[in-house]
């Protein structure tokens, strides 16, 4: 086993050639066989069972909370999932199989790679290298009325972070490395990051937080866990996330609604939506407005030319006489 020495040379050499955090420790780490291996192993994922099923109650019984994986979304059903109750309501509950295959999924790949960085810990055997403050980390904002649940809580060399780890299909992966990631992704890890640092009690400060994607294609060799990193600072995007929450926070002191966001009645945001009945009418009158005026953007204009013009026979010219002969 190489020393904590070799372990650091190495893992900030994998850093600078990827100019990843996490992602490079668990690709080293992962050059051997990750199992279950003893009672320590058996005990975490006991453990982390049982926050996951406290997470999943903590949401069934906080509807009425903002949280930061829906903070991105219109903020109309953002607004309406906290307060339909009180507005008396109705709540479509979608009867598709699909969601609840890629929850169930979603469920195991975050086990899987909490489970990865349990053992990475214990590999590398030093808190100022690597350590881990916690799993399914509960935060609340001191109004009570917005909170979530963080992946993890880890810190490289001392400095702490907070990770979430997505599944995406082949075509969203990809398009993510390319750097064009999700403005929902981004709105929540950057919420996290408010949340967190909003807190009266707080060991430390998150500036920064990682979101890791894993390709469901598979691996490729630039990527041997099929995973990338991407690092989101929490000063880069707190304005917009400060807005939504202020603006989620007028419109309940004013006793308004926003405007809805979706164009169409047949867009996928809007049919997946569990209020989309709500919102029928608005959208029909915004979609029937778009149309007009994409019908007269496309009606070409008329070119206006002269009678004269218009009138004269071939061989004339534009006075009416004929040509000059050659």
């Amino acid at each position: 086993m190489p020393t904590n020495l070799e372990q650091m040379i190495r893992q900030r050499a994998r850093r600078e050639e990827t100019g990843g955090i996490l992602v490079p420790l668990l690709e080293e780490f992962m050059r051997r066989p990750v199992n279950i291996e003893d009672e320590k192993d058996v005990k975490f994922l006991e453990s982390l069972a049982r926050k996951m099923r406290a997470r999943e109650t903590r949401r069934k019984e906080s509807k009425e909370i903002y949280s930061p994986s829906d903070l991105g979304d219109c903020l109309r059903r953002v607004y309406l999932k906290r307060n339909f109750k009180r507005m008396e309501i109705g709540y479509r509950r979608s009867l598709r199989i699909d969601p609840n295959f890629y929850f169930l999924n979603g469920n195991f790949l975050h086990l899987k790679w909490q489970f990865a960085i349990f053992k990475l810990e214990r590999w590398i055997a030093n808190p100022e290298l690597f350590a881990v403050y916690g799993y399914e980390v509960p935060i609340m904002s001191k109004w009570q009325d917005h909170g979530g649940t963080a992946d993890v809580i880890v810190l490289v060399n001392e400095i702490p972070r907070v990770v979430d780890f997505k599944g995406l299909n082949v075509r969203s992966a990809m398009t993510a490395m390319r750097g064009e990631i999700p403005s929902e992704y981004v709105i929540q890890l950057t919420d996290y990051l408010v949340l967190w640092n909003s807190q009266r009690k707080l060991p430390f400060r998150i500036e920064e937080a990682l979101l890791i994607v894993e390709n469901k294609g598979g691996p490729d060799p630039r990527h041997p866990l099929a995973l990338f990193e991407k690092r989101i600072s929490l000063e880069d995007f707190k304005p917009e996330v400060q807005r939504r929450i202020s603006e989620l926070r007028r419109h309940e002191r004013d006793g308004t609604v926003p405007d809805p966001e979706c164009v169409s009645t047949s867009e996928i945001k809007y049919t997946g939506c569990p209020f989309s009945g709500y919102c029928k009418e608005e959208v029909r009158k915004i979609q029937r407005r778009r149309r007009r005026a994409e019908s007269i953007d496309a009606q070409e204009p008329a070119v206006a030319v002269p009678a004269r013009e218009r009138n004269h026979r071939p061989g004339e010219s534009a006075s009416g006489r004929g040509d000059a002969p050659s």
